[in-house]
């Protein structure tokens, strides 16, 4: 039995459709809001609770081989801008309490999906040679991103002291179906495709328009984490899940904010 924290969210919602379409025999059991999009089919038992909450984050992975760790409070740029420390705070302890009840009800497998942002800064491509977390990551994600190194350091110490299976992926940007276009959260494609559709003039881009990001589309993203599901040769170790392509949005007839 697979359980899948965050499966109404978009990277939740495109990692449980690709594991019904491809992997028939798959028992899935999915933590649900009753807000989101949930899907119905026989392979999935849907459960409702706080994922904050000990009680209910242990009765839902009860009895469950594997967790997929796809729950998060996202929220795009000018969230964590304005919200930095609550933004931190809501990740790190939901990471916490769903991290300790998978310990506790002994679940033997787990994919944690961190984030990129916990890099140093730095310019142009980087290499995992010369990755340094003794180094600051950069100051627009300071706190998220040393609440993911924080993580990542648990679910080492996890893998080392209990001998649990866990996997980390560092996530590029994700967008697909079922993302989020409310301006005050959303990231920075669904922004950019809410204002081509209310024919914003002139098109606002936030930052420079030159740019280059690594985005990777949501069934690409969920079809990684199928595969490092499978591959039982995998004990620990950590990946980066991007499309491995700059991406530019060059936009004509643009203001830009720094």
């Amino acid at each position: 039995m697979i359980f899948l924290a965050g499966s109404t969210g978009m990277a939740g919602t495109s990692i449980l459709r690709f594991l019904l379409d491809n992997f028939p025999a798959a028992k899935i059991r999915a933590a649900c809001h009753k807000t989101g999009p949930v899907i119905l089919h026989k392979q999935v038992e849907c459960v409702y609770g706080d994922l904050m909450s000990m009680d209910d984050s242990r009765r839902m992975a009860k009895g469950c081989d594997c967790a997929i760790m796809a729950a998060a409070n996202a929220g795009g740029a000018a969230f964590i801008k304005t919200f930095p420390w609550e933004h931190m705070r809501e990740n790190l302890m939901l990471n916490m309490r769903m991290l300790e009840a998978f310990r506790l009800e002994n679940v033997k497998r787990i994919i944690f999906i961190g984030s990129a942002t916990l890099y140093q800064e730095f310019d142009g491509n980087i290499k995992e040679e010369d990755i340094d977390l003794n180094k600051e990551p950069h100051q627009a994600y300071f706190a998220y991103a040393w609440g993911m190194r924080f993580t990542e350091k648990l679910c080492e110490f996890l893998n080392q002291r209990y001998k649990v299976e866990i996997v980390i992926v560092r996530a590029a940007n994700i967008f697909g179906p079922y993302d989020k276009f409310n301006p005050e959260v959303s990231n920075f494609i669904p922004a950019i495709i809410r204002k081509a559709v209310d024919k914003m003039d002139p098109f606002e881009v936030w930052g420079s328009p030159d740019v280059t990001r690594d985005v990777v589309y949501s069934e690409d993203f969920a079809r990684a984490i199928a595969s490092i599901i499978h591959n039982k040769e995998i004990k620990f170790d950590i990946f980066n899940i991007g499309s491995g392509a700059k991406t530019t949005f060059g936009v004509r007839n643009i203001k830009t904010y720094e």
